[in-house]
């Protein structure tokens, strides 16, 4: 009854919180479309029309609610998730990640201690679940940054077009943004939003290779960085630095060929375990109900679900070869 308790109390403030999320969008909506349309007012008025992207009005709150944002502020690692979170381009903010892996873990801990019928099992279910949250929004980063990646050698090939054709850096950057698909175009967007509204060349760079976590567009951020501070020929700059990511690209594929017994090694030795305990549990469910039944048993499968993701995890540490 406590955790059921506890877990009809945690559903509740996640309704609140959310409640309290969705009636505080309107004030915040409305003041970024002032501050576009003021924006493109002052833009006409000095004779050319602004485009500002959604991305370069986004506030700075990392919860709805002021008390919980100032405390927020205040943890180095809630910074750190609001980044991860800008990365992955998720509607949520930290306070909200938050509450979705509070009530995950408490419905997991639920689940698992209904399972287990001990707090061990509880705490593993906890983790296993209040983890979910944070994973989905890693893997939408990792997605987004392969996007870029993939796209980024065609863009540097336009941009290098652009700047022999005559074109200055600025306009090869809005080119960019507007031939190139997503999430490439929207990137160089933000960027030259950021210097149209007087942020600094070395800033608007620094600003992208901290938005995309890829060592490829920190090469090109550092290049062009050291080219506007000592000179040299931008076009053959970007010639080469696209012709370093193909190659790039050609060895990762070699070495993802070569690694792919492993990988599929480590998959099937994480699913086997698995698989042989449902299959068994079908043919004959009393003969596997004891390890549920019995501490010991309980004990024994906790300890093989932790050396089975050890293990799983060193595999992947192994094949996973940084080119």
């Amino acid at each position: 009854m406590l955790i059921v308790v506890s877990i009809l109390v945690l559903l509740a403030v996640m309704f609140l919180f959310l409640s309290l999320g969705l009636a505080g969008r309107g004030p915040r909506e409305t003041r970024a479309a002032w501050l576009k349309k003021r924006l493109s007012t002052l833009s006409k008025e000095h004779g050319r029309e602004a485009i500002v992207s959604a991305s370069i009005l986004r506030d700075e709150l990392m919860s709805q609610i002021p008390a919980l944002h100032r405390g927020l502020s205040r943890i180095k690692l809630a910074h750190k998730m609001d980044t991860l979170l800008r990365q992955a381009e998720s509607p949520m903010r930290v306070g909200e990640l938050l509450l979705f892996t509070l009530v995950f873990a408490a419905v997991g801990f639920g689940i698992g201690y209904f399972i287990g019928r001990s707090v061990i099992s509880g705490i593993i279910g906890g983790v296993a679940l209040g983890s979910l949250p944070t994973v989905n929004v890693i893997r939408r980063k990792r997605k987004r940054v392969r996007s870029f990646v993939s796209q980024f050698p065609d863009a540097l090939d336009l941009m290098t077009s652009a700047l022999r054709a005559g074109h200055a850096f600025t306009g090869a950057i809005q080119l960019v943004a507007d031939e190139m698909p997503d999430p490439v175009s929207s990137e160089f967007r933000e960027t030259f939003d950021e210097q149209n509204l007087g942020l600094s060349f070395k800033e608007a760079l620094m600003n992208l290779a901290d938005r995309i976590d890829s060592m490829d567009v920190r090469f090109f951020v550092i290049a062009m960085i050291i080219q506007r501070e000592t000179g040299g020929n931008v076009a053959e700059i970007l010639e080469k630095i696209s012709y370093t990511i193909r190659e790039r690209f050609k060895i990762l594929g070699q070495l993802r060929s070569l690694t792919a017994d492993a990988r599929l090694s480590g998959i099937v030795l994480a699913l086997l375990p698995i698989a042989v305990g449902l299959i068994i549990l079908l043919i004959n469910p009393s003969y596997i109900m004891f390890l549920f039944k019995d501490p010991t048993g309980r004990l024994m499968l906790g300890v093989a679900g932790t050396l089975m993701v050890i293990g799983y995890i060193w595999i992947r540490k192994i094949v996973n070869i940084e080119v």
